[in-house]
C-alpha cells in the first residue's frame, strides 16, 4: 500500500479498521474539547446578541439552554470513551444547533448584522469541518446537514430576504466545499504518515527479531544447541565466578564423549554428529534441572557449571548424565554398537579466595585425565586428585 501509494479507499478492510482504531485514540479527547470550547463560545455569542439583536437574547438564551447545553452534557458527561461515533453525533448536533439558532437570530437583526450572522456561522461551518476529527465521509454529511438546517432556518419561521438566502447559500458552499477538499487532502496525508508509521514499526520488529536470531547464533553452537564456548565464558565470569557466601559453591564439570573419534570413524561424520546431538540434548535436561548451564566446549568435550544448593549436587548431576548416556540408543544401520559413555571431571571453585576460570578448568582437565586413566565412564573429582 505504501509503494502504490493507494487512496485511502482501496486499502483493505482491515487496514482501515486497525487505521480508525489508532485515530479513535485522540479523537474523542478532541471531540470533549471541542464540545467544551464550543459551549463557551456560545455563552460569549450572548454578549454580540444582546447588541445586535436584543429583541432575540431570550430566545438565544432559551434556545441555547434547550440544544446547545444538554447535547454538550451528554458528549461530556454521560457518554464513554468507547462511544465514539455517539459523541460525533452530539457534538455535530450541538454545532447544527448553533448554526440554525444564529441564522434565526440573523432573520430579526439589521441588514448588515444578518450579512455578518450569515457570515459567522458559514465560518463556523468551515472551522467545525477542519477542526473536528471526522473522516472525508463524516465532514460531508456533517457539511451537508449544516448547510440543510442552517439554510431551512433563513425561510423559517421569519424568512430573510431572497437576496440574503441567497448569498447564504453562496457563502456556506463558498466555504464548506473548499473545507472539505482540506478535510479530505489532509485525510489522504494523515493516512499516508499513519502507513509510514505502521512501517517502520515493522521493520523495527523485524529488526530486533534479526537481531535476537543473530545473539542466538552468536551465543549457541550450531549442531548441538548448546552455549558455544564464548558465551560460557561470559556467563561464568558474569553468575558464577563471584564468591557468595551463604549461596552455594560453583562447580564446574568437564566431559569427553569416550571413543568418540574411534566412533566417528567406524560410523562416519553424520553418525558422530547424531551422536553430539543427542549426547548434548541429554546433558542439557540433566542440567537444566539443577539451574546450571551447559556447553559445548569443543569437540567432543562440554562443559557444565553449577551454584550447588547442597552439598554432593554436582556429583549427582555427573552421575545422572554418566547413566543417561549409557542408555542412548542411536539410530544407525547395524546393533553392533558398544555402550555409548562419558568420563567426567569435577572441580570446585575455591571458597578463600577468588580463582580464575582458566585454572578451575585446569584442576578439572586434570580429574577428567584421571577418569581417563583409571578406565573411561566415570567421575572424579579435583579435591581427591589433589589430596
Amino acid at each position: 500500500m505504501l509503494a502504490s501509494r493507494a487512496p485511502y479507499a482501496e486499502w483493505p478492510k482491515d487496514l482501515r479498521e486497525l487505521h480508525q482504531e489508532e485515530q479513535s485514540h485522540n479523537a474523542v479527547r478532541e471531540l470533549r474539547f471541542h464540545l467544551l470550547l464550543g459551549l463557551m463560545v456560545a455563552v460569549m455569542s450572548l454578549g454580540i446578541d444582546a447588541i445586535a439583536a436584543p429583541t432575540m437574547l431570550t430566545f438565544a438564551l432559551g434556545w441555547k439552554l434547550l440544544t446547545v447545553l444538554p447535547l454538550t452534557a451528554i458528549g461530556l458527561l454521560f457518554l464513554r470513551s468507547e462511544q465514539i461515533v455517539a459523541i460525533k453525533l452530539v457534538t455535530s448536533l450541538s454545532i447544527i444547533c448553533f448554526g440554525a439558532g444564529v441564522i434565526v437570530i440573523s432573520t430579526y437583526a439589521g441588514p448588515d448584522m444578518s450579512i455578518r450572522y450569515s457570515m459567522a456561522s458559514a465560518m463556523l461551518l468551515g472551522a467545525a469541518m477542519l477542526l473536528l476529527p471526522f473522516t472525508p465521509r463524516e465532514a460531508g454529511r456533517f457539511g451537508m446537514a449544516y448547510a440543510l438546517v442552517t439554510i431551512l432556518a433563513a425561510m423559517w419561521p421569519n424568512a430573510l430576504s431572497p437576496m440574503a438566502q441567497l448569498n447564504h447559500v453562496i457563502t456556506n458552499a463558498l466555504i464548506g466545499i473548499p473545507s472539505w477538499i482540506m478535510v479530505h487532502r489532509f485525510w489522504e496525508l494523515r493516512s499516508r504518515s499513519f502507513l509510514l508509521g505502521l512501517h517502520d514499526q515493522t521493520l523495527r520488529a523485524e529488526l530486533e527479531r534479526s537481531n535476537a536470531q543473530l545473539r542466538e547464533l552468536s551465543q549457541h553452537d550450531p549442531l548441538t544447541g548448546l552455549a558455544n564456548r564464548r558465551h560460557f565464558e561470559n556467563e561464568f565470569h558474569a553468575k558464577y565466578q563471584a564468591i557468595e557466601w551463604g549461596k552455594g559453591r560453583t562447580a564446574l564439570m568437564l566431559i569427553d564423549l569416550d571413543r568418540f573419534k574411534l566412533f566417528n570413524d567406524s560410523y562416519g561424520h553424520l553418525a558422530g554428529d547424531q551422536y553430539l546431538r543427542q549426547a548434548a540434548a541429554t546433558l542439557n535436561r540433566v542440567v537444566q534441572a539443577s539451574g546450571g548451564l551447559a556447553a559445548r566446549y569443543g569437540g567432543e568435550e562440554f562443559v557444565v557449571v553449577v551454584r550447588e544448593k547442597r552439598s554432593g549436587e554436582a556429583k549427582r548431576i555427573a552421575e545422572a548424565f554418566r547413566e543417561e548416556m549409557t542408555k542412548l540408543v542411536l539410530d544407525l544401520d547395524t546393533d553392533d554398537t558398544e555402550p555409548l559413555t562419558a568420563s567426567i571431571g569435577i572441580a570446585h571453585a575455591s571458597t578463600s579466595h577468588a580463582e580464575t576460570l582458566e585454572r578451575i578448568i585446569a584442576r578439572a582437565d586434570a580429574a577428567l585425565y584421571q577418569a581417563k586413566r583409571q578406565g573411561r565412564d566415570r567421575v572424579i573429582f579435583a579435591d581427591i586428585i589433589a589430596a
